[in-house]
């Protein structure tokens, strides 16, 4: 049928319609009318990209209708670094199955990650009616904040209603709060643990008694009896110490025979030695105020492959740096005043 035929018959459908419509309304306004051949239209000229497709009987034409019917985060409430899964789940709503295939595409916009099913046709794998497919997609939650996830099926497919071919949700990485300890005269640390600022006396110091743990000072200050004890001792590997302020121990911190460690943000003063590297190799002492300590600042014996970067040391009793018997560590934009760098003993290579 041509086009000017279908038009001919839609035309007759408006008028068989519009004169039952007038034995029936009466005393209904013109306004009603109009509404309502306006709705009647809005059908009636249903064709290709403006809505139902006719036949040439002007009878919708059957059709598949995709829809993205609900998103599915998983983990329920993601933490920071957690492996988030997205899943779109999608059916036909339509009466017969799509003729093209699946053709789906989730989306994390903001990051340009997606991914997806194509089934062209010469797959023969259509969704048929009332069919359901899950599309999912893994995304690391690497920083704080709103993630929007976006599904959406590929606007080429011969769809009946193209509303329902979207679907959004977001989820929320929470930066939790970290509850501040006291910390106590001899305490062992076992687990990552954020101390309340103040000013503390500590005869005995503190240690930590587990491999990967992160102490965050907090700016605390820590003070020693200027006795034999250590301000901040370890044996243990995988360790992070920050934001200390340490004076008054034998030693500030000590690192004993382990490894992969740092040191960052401290101030380390008025020791017997600021920090000790004994037999720790790998370690990284970073953006530290080690000043006025007795003997000397850093002290490291039989360390290797220490990493020393963006300190400043100030007027430490013998030396700022002293390396004995270790080799290749590397020394990197420190400052020294009124102090200066000792390698003594066997050695390779420092830089």
């Amino acid at each position: 049928m041509s086009y000017a035929q279908k038009e001919t018959l839609i035309n007759r459908y408006y008028s068989s319609i519009v004169n039952k419509i007038k034995m029936k309304i009466h005393k209904k306004s013109l306004i009603n009318l109009i509404l309502i051949i306006i709705l009647i239209g809005s059908f009636a000229y249903a064709d290709g990209p403006y809505g139902i497709p006719l036949d040439d009987d002007l009878k919708p034409q059957p059709m598949a209708d995709l829809a993205i019917i609900d998103i599915i985060i998983e983990p329920t409430n993601p933490q920071i670094n957690d492996v988030v899964t997205a899943t779109a789940k999608i059916t036909n709503l339509g009466n017969i199955a799509d003729s093209y295939g699946s053709m789906i595409l989730v989306k994390f916009p903001d990051i340009g990650m997606t991914t997806g099913v194509v089934a062209p046709p010469d797959t023969n794998n259509p969704l048929e009616p009332g069919e359901i497919e899950y599309i999912s997609m893994d995304f690391n939650a690497t920083e704080f904040g709103i993630y929007e996830i976006e599904a959406s099926i590929d606007p080429l497919l011969e769809d009946i209603n193209y509303s329902n071919n979207e679907l959004s949700d977001t989820f929320e990485i929470v930066e939790e709060e970290v509850e501040c300890i006291i910390p106590e005269d001899g305490m062992v640390i076992m687990e990552n643990t954020l101390f309340c600022q103040g000013y503390y006396n500590l005869p005995n110091g503190i240690s930590i008694g587990a491999d990967d743990i992160t102490l965050d000072c907090n700016g605390a200050f820590l003070e020693g009896d200027n006795k034999e004890n250590d301000g901040i001792y370890t044996e243990k590997s995988g360790i992070e110490i920050l934001n200390c302020k340490v004076k008054g121990f034998s030693n500030g911190v000590y690192l004993d025979f382990n490894s992969y460690n740092s040191l960052e943000n401290l101030d380390i003063f008025e020791n017997k030695q600021g920090i000790v590297l004994d037999s720790s190799d790998h370690n990284t002492v970073n953006n530290s105020y080690i000043h006025q300590n007795n003997f000397r600042g850093i002290s490291s014996y039989w360390g290797d492959y220490n990493l020393l970067r963006d300190n400043i040391f100030e007027s430490n009793g013998y030396d700022g740096i002293y390396l004995h018997s270790s080799v290749e560590n590397i020394l990197i934009n420190n400052e020294l005043t009124g102090d200066s760098i000792i390698i003594d003993g066997y050695l390779s290579q420092n830089y």
